[in-house]
Protein backbone atom coordinates (compact mmCIF):
# COMPACT_ATOMS: atom_id res chain seq x y z
CA UNK A 1 0.00 0.00 0.00
CA UNK A 2 1.37 3.57 -1.14
CA UNK A 3 1.56 6.03 1.65
CA UNK A 4 -0.47 8.61 1.74
CA UNK A 5 1.71 11.82 -0.14
CA UNK A 6 0.84 14.14 2.27
CA UNK A 7 0.86 12.48 5.59
CA UNK A 8 3.57 13.06 8.06
CA UNK A 9 5.90 10.40 9.87
CA UNK A 10 5.80 10.88 13.72
CA UNK A 11 9.33 10.27 14.93
CA UNK A 12 10.12 10.42 18.74
CA UNK A 13 10.91 13.56 19.87
CA UNK A 14 14.70 14.35 20.37
CA UNK A 15 15.59 15.01 24.36
CA UNK A 16 18.88 16.28 26.30
CA UNK A 17 19.57 17.07 29.72
CA UNK A 18 21.03 20.86 29.73
CA UNK A 19 21.52 23.61 31.88
CA UNK A 20 18.44 25.35 32.88
CA UNK A 21 16.95 28.52 35.03
CA UNK A 22 17.56 27.61 38.70
CA UNK A 23 14.27 25.91 39.83
CA UNK A 24 12.47 25.83 36.66
CA UNK A 25 9.95 23.37 36.61
CA UNK A 26 8.19 20.29 34.56
CA UNK A 27 5.75 21.84 31.40
CA UNK A 28 7.82 25.15 31.35
CA UNK A 29 8.98 26.53 28.07
CA UNK A 30 12.46 28.21 28.09
CA UNK A 31 14.45 30.48 25.92
CA UNK A 32 18.44 29.03 25.67
CA UNK A 33 19.98 32.00 23.81
CA UNK A 34 18.00 31.12 20.32
CA UNK A 35 16.75 27.77 21.05
CA UNK A 36 12.66 27.51 22.67
CA UNK A 37 12.79 24.29 24.68
CA UNK A 38 10.12 22.33 26.69
CA UNK A 39 11.09 21.14 29.91
CA UNK A 40 10.20 17.42 30.55
CA UNK A 41 11.18 17.42 34.04
CA UNK A 42 11.95 19.86 37.21
CA UNK A 43 15.55 21.03 37.40
CA UNK A 44 17.29 18.74 39.30
CA UNK A 45 20.37 19.95 42.14
CA UNK A 46 22.76 20.97 39.29
CA UNK A 47 20.17 23.31 37.61
CA UNK A 48 19.68 20.66 34.51
CA UNK A 49 16.43 19.06 33.38
CA UNK A 50 15.54 16.69 30.48
CA UNK A 51 14.63 18.75 27.62
CA UNK A 52 12.43 18.52 24.41
CA UNK A 53 14.40 20.13 21.55
CA UNK A 54 12.72 21.64 18.38
CA UNK A 55 14.76 19.85 16.22
CA UNK A 56 14.29 17.02 13.77
CA UNK A 57 17.48 15.23 14.02
CA UNK A 58 20.72 15.64 16.11
CA UNK A 59 24.39 14.63 14.50
CA UNK A 60 27.69 15.23 15.57
CA UNK A 61 29.66 17.72 12.86
CA UNK A 62 32.38 20.10 12.66
CA UNK A 63 31.28 23.18 13.50
CA UNK A 64 33.76 26.60 13.68
CA UNK A 65 32.97 29.14 16.72
CA UNK A 66 32.81 32.28 14.45
CA UNK A 67 30.36 34.61 12.87
CA UNK A 68 30.07 37.47 10.14
CA UNK A 69 32.74 39.34 12.37
CA UNK A 70 35.84 36.87 13.74
CA UNK A 71 36.12 34.43 16.07
CA UNK A 72 32.46 33.85 18.34
CA UNK A 73 31.97 31.64 21.15
CA UNK A 74 29.17 29.08 20.01
CA UNK A 75 26.47 28.57 23.21
CA UNK A 76 23.87 26.26 23.69
CA UNK A 77 20.88 26.70 21.56
CA UNK A 78 22.64 29.51 19.45
CA UNK A 79 21.66 29.21 15.91
CA UNK A 80 23.76 27.89 13.47
CA UNK A 81 24.06 28.25 9.77
CA UNK A 82 25.36 27.07 6.75
CA UNK A 83 28.03 29.15 5.09
CA UNK A 84 30.13 28.41 1.98
CA UNK A 85 30.22 24.73 3.38
CA UNK A 86 31.16 25.91 6.86
CA UNK A 87 28.80 25.63 9.85
CA UNK A 88 29.12 28.88 11.91
CA UNK A 89 27.24 31.28 13.36
CA UNK A 90 27.25 33.87 10.45
CA UNK A 91 23.44 34.59 9.92
CA UNK A 92 25.21 37.51 7.45
CA UNK A 93 26.53 34.82 4.59
CA UNK A 94 25.25 31.60 6.05
CA UNK A 95 22.11 29.40 5.32
CA UNK A 96 20.09 28.66 8.54
CA UNK A 97 21.11 25.03 9.80
CA UNK A 98 19.93 24.46 13.27
CA UNK A 99 20.70 24.97 16.69
CA UNK A 100 24.18 23.83 18.42
CA UNK A 101 23.56 21.41 21.59
CA UNK A 102 26.98 21.81 23.05
CA UNK A 103 29.34 24.95 23.50
CA UNK A 104 32.59 25.83 21.44
CA UNK A 105 34.83 28.19 22.77
CA UNK A 106 35.48 31.27 20.30
CA UNK A 107 37.59 30.92 17.34
CA UNK A 108 37.97 27.10 18.11
CA UNK A 109 36.72 24.35 15.39
CA UNK A 110 35.44 20.75 16.70
CA UNK A 111 32.90 18.80 16.59
CA UNK A 112 30.18 19.33 18.36
CA UNK A 113 26.11 17.82 18.57
CA UNK A 114 24.01 20.07 16.56
CA UNK A 115 19.84 19.88 16.36
CA UNK A 116 19.07 20.20 12.65
CA UNK A 117 15.87 21.34 11.89
CA UNK A 118 14.12 24.55 12.67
Amino acid sequence: MAKNAGAIEQYAPIQLKLGVTRSAKAGTVLALNSMVVYLQTDADANDEAICTLPCAHAQVVSVTAADHSGASTVAVGDKLYLDSGVINKDSTDGVPLGYALEALAAGDTGNILVGFGL
